[in-house]
């Protein structure tokens, strides 16, 4: 009986594979040079469009909030296309897409 137990948990331990860690990352959005921001939904749906550009990219998205960065919003004076927006977005991912995503310029945080 108890060899029978043994096994059973040895047989589940080596079963459980061990999960991926989760991470955030943080990009700050553009006025207009983000390659999400052509998408025609883009206005009316920044998130939704955003998850859908990273996932097209193999990377699975946990997460996501985009947020103004007040601080950024009062001092930021530029409208260039590639100015900042002041508009962060945060994204929850496995760590095995990090490198993925930071060659789209996304910053661990």
């Amino acid at each position: 009986m108890k060899y029978s137990l043994l096994i059973a948990l040895f047989a589940l331990l080596i079963s459980c594979k061990k999960e991926s860690s989760n991470i955030w990352v943080s990009y700050t959005m553009t006025q207009c040079a983000d390659p999400w921001q052509n998408s025609p939904d883009y206005a009316k749906d920044k998130e939704g469009t955003l998850k859908k550009y990273l996932e097209a990219k193999n990377i699975e998205v946990l997460d996501l909030n985009i947020k103004l960065d007040s601080v950024c919003a009062k001092s930021v004076q530029c409208a260039a296309c590639t100015c900042s927006s002041c508009l962060v977005a945060s994204v929850l991912i496995r760590e095995h897409d990090l490198n993925a995503i930071e060659q789209l310029k996304f910053k661990r945080k």
